[in-house]
């Protein structure tokens, strides 16, 4: 089943314009002909009214935490066979949300060695921007593996870390790819990371293979750990115009009912996870979106079942605002 609407067949489009009469059959081959020409000087970037975000998901979220997350935590451990489960099942997420293979060979995955042997890949989807500003991109990523914690991968359930923000790229395409009636300014790239205990093998792959350059890529947004919402939001923010990002998250998250905390990128406090640096490095605008550490990380503490799922909605709502605005202004 194709993802996209079908188009009309030209033998039915033919007999449309049969059953016409001659002013409405003018009327119509006027109107194509200046759709057309409207259409090369890009004018889907500005076909129809700005379509808002939906609400995240939350049931649907839920279930890719917990099948992310199962009592295994066996999905987050690089190069194993439920880390290639996962791929498989993100890649199946990514196609019923309707988003475009963003990957190697028109697929998903984007595939690269590691030094363990170990042959890992990023999932990326897209929803192609349309018209002059088309070629530059806004980027949401977060890790779908464990984190290195010292313990065997069987010590690691990983709901929070970082089921929670993996499944939020999920919830994302959904709400910023289901209201699309007209192509967003920007390219919309979600990017689910793998390798990141592998010396962010995942996130150098996806910026040297990257559809778009990263000299292109006008706001990146990283999900690290958005389950456990208690009194604030953390957000650290690296890269130019970092005052402007800071009131749009800001905002974003107080209609939420949210208050958001804001780190800098020199603070020792600061959340400075690995799945960004490699961003800033690039010089790419970058925010960091995380509940914060807690001691369930990295243990077979942190389960599905403490996961403030109301609380993750609301990250979500937010980081949906702040991404579907820059994914359409001017």
């Amino acid at each position: 089943m194709s993802r996209w609407p079908p188009l009309p067949k030209p033998q039915d489009l033919g007999n449309r314009l049969v059953k016409c009469s001659p002013p409405t059959l003018l009327l119509v081959v006027v109107s194509t002909f200046t759709m057309s020409l409207s259409s090369c000087a890009g004018a889907l970037e500005v076909n129809g009214p700005r379509p808002a975000p939906t609400h995240c998901p939350l049931a649907d979220y839920r279930t890719v935490v917990e099948q992310l997350a199962g009592d295994s935590g066996g999905h987050f451990a690089t190069g194993s066979g439920d880390n290639f489960k996962a791929v498989r099942y993100l890649e199946g997420q990514f196609y019923a949300a309707g988003l475009v293979p963003g990957g190697q060979y028109g697929r998903f995955r984007q595939c690269f060695d590691i030094a363990s042997g170990d042959r890992p890949c990023n999932v990326v989807g897209l929803v192609p921007g349309a018209g002059r500003l088309a070629g530059e991109a806004v980027v949401v990523a977060a890790h779908f593996d464990r984190h290195p914690t010292g313990r065997p991968a069987a010590a690691t359930i990983g709901a929070d870390d970082n089921a929670s923000g993996a499944a939020g790229l999920v919830a994302l395409a959904t709400m910023l790819r289901r209201p699309v009636v007209s192509a967003p300014r920007r390219t919309l790239i979600l990017v689910a990371l793998n390798g990141s205990q592998s010396d962010r093998a995942g996130l150098t792959t996806y910026l040297r293979q990257a559809i778009v350059a990263p000299e292109r890529t006008t706001l990146a947004i990283v999900l690290h750990r958005i389950g456990r919402l208690t009194e604030h939001l953390e957000v650290t923010l690296t890269g130019p115009d970092t005052t402007r990002r800071s009131a749009s998250i800001t905002n974003d998250a107080r209609s939420e009912g949210v208050s958001v905390s804001l780190l800098p990128a020199s603070d020792d406090t600061a959340c400075r996870c690995d799945d960004a640096a490699p961003l800033a490095a690039k010089g790419v605008p970058t925010m960091v979106v995380t509940t914060g550490a807690h001691r369930d990380v990295g243990s077979r503490r942190d389960t599905a079942h403490k996961i403030n799922w109301v609380g993750a909605g609301q990250v979500l709502n937010a980081v949906a605002r702040s991404t579907h605005r820059a994914m359409y202004r001017l």
